[in-house]
């Protein structure tokens, strides 16, 4: 399946006056409450799962702004006025749909006019939702209703810190249950009989890959974009694990780690800074990142490491993966300078073994974030993802 993908030479131009409109015609725009793990404790110690619980709780077809977990969502033709009283307190969640039904009426050169099913996205590290509106773009065109969670420290979602630029979790399982929630409802809202389908990338794509492991119901086809199974850190894991586990013991857990950065908005990115990357789609995400203080996340805590460490050990039990079920497509960046790809690929393998469909893709010459990749090498990785939506995929290991 093809879509025609935004000249770089006017990309610009394009996302502001034909992308951006259009999206915010089909708009609708929302907050859920997130799963707090502390404040479950008496019901881990009466014996019921902390994650599983909450997140196998169906939420209510018809929510409102006192339901559980989704506190407004309102559909609309026009661009939203989001409720923010809805929005207050660290727990809440941003999320944002695009609904192919609404899309299909703008009547768009080159929109299939029909509905496949629903994309829900799970962005990476220090992103936020409106990074993934060229994606959204695409999906939309090929029929698909879009819905992107901005997790918990991320973007318009709640966070335990004040620094907009510190990115900190109390626990991993806090991500996944919480993606497990969304989908949940996502699934009952626009799913009908139609695929629903995961687009995942970087720290997102791990806890899509334990949301399929916990969850293996909930989602038909996943697509793992430069997964984090595990992250690289620039030391062994077993060093990094004792190193950061010695400093959230001292106190440090919200605490920068080294070398990472703050965000500057003038640095805004140059032919040096692009890499594999397409400098033009850099630059547009930079400028939205400068123009809003909620998407300057870009540095690490010691805490939010400890967690990354702690998922990438679940996501790799054997017993684990035995418990998917939805088929994988799996994409493997080289070079990478954020996740390591052997635990990919040992992901990919144990999955597989454990009876799934698991296809593992080797992009070269590629950048980690693949969706910001040049024209070139965009295409055939958007459309190997919409075929792998449209068609299941027999097992293989394959290389772009």
């Amino acid at each position: 399946m093809d879509v025609e993908l935004i000249d770089e030479g006017q990309y610009e131009q394009t996302m502001r006056e034909t992308v951006l409109p259009a999206l915010e015609r089909c708009k609708r725009e929302g907050w859920m409450r997130s799963h707090n793990p502390s404040a479950v404790g008496a019901e881990s110690a009466a014996g019921a799962s902390s994650v599983k619980s909450a997140a196998s709780a169906s939420p209510s077809p018809s929510p409102s702004p006192s339901d559980d977990r989704l506190v407004q969502g309102a559909a609309t033709g026009a661009p939203v006025g989001v409720d923010l009283a809805a929005a207050e307190g660290p727990d809440r969640l941003h999320f944002v749909c695009y609904e192919a039904a609404r899309f299909d009426e703008l009547a768009l050169p080159g929109s299939q006019g029909r509905h496949r099913g629903v994309v829900i996205i799970s962005h990476g590290f220090t992103e936020f939702a409106g990074k993934y509106s060229e994606m959204a773009w695409y999906f939309l065109m090929a029929g698909y209703t879009v819905c992107i969670l901005e997790h918990w420290g991320h973007g318009l979602s709640g966070r335990g810190l004040s620094d907009p630029n510190l990115v900190w979790v109390d626990s991993y399982e806090r991500y996944v249950d919480d993606l497990a929630a969304f989908c949940e409802e996502m699934a009952a809202d626009y799913g009908g009989d139609q695929p629903v389908c995961l687009y995942a990338h970087s720290m997102g794509a791990g806890i899509a890959a334990a949301l399929l492991e916990r969850h293996p119901m909930l989602i038909d086809r996943a697509v793992l974009s430069s997964p984090m199974i595990a992250p690289k850190t620039g030391l062994p894991l077993p060093v990094t694990t004792a190193a950061v586990g010695a400093a959230c013991a001292l106190g440090m857990s919200q605490d920068k780690v080294p070398f990472h950065h703050r965000f500057d908005p003038s640095a805004e990115p140059a032919d040096a800074d692009a890499g594999n990357a397409s400098l033009p789609r850099l630059r547009w995400v930079h400028a939205q990142r400068a123009a809003n203080r909620a998407y300057q996340t870009s540095a690490a805590t010691y805490g939010w490491v400890q967690q990354a460490i702690a998922l990438s050990r679940d996501l790799l039990k054997p017993a684990h993966c035995d418990q998917v079920e939805a088929a994988s497509l799996v994409f493997q960046a080289s070079p990478d300078t954020f996740v390591l790809p052997k635990p990919q690929d040992r992901f990919v393998d144990q999955v597989r073994t454990g009876g799934s469909e698991a296809t593992l893709v080797r992009v070269p010459r590629s950048t980690h974030e693949l969706y910001t990749m040049p024209n070139a090498a965009l295409g055939p990785y958007l459309k190997q993802i919409l075929t792998f939506f449209a068609e299941p995929y027999s097992l293989s290991s394959e290389a772009m």
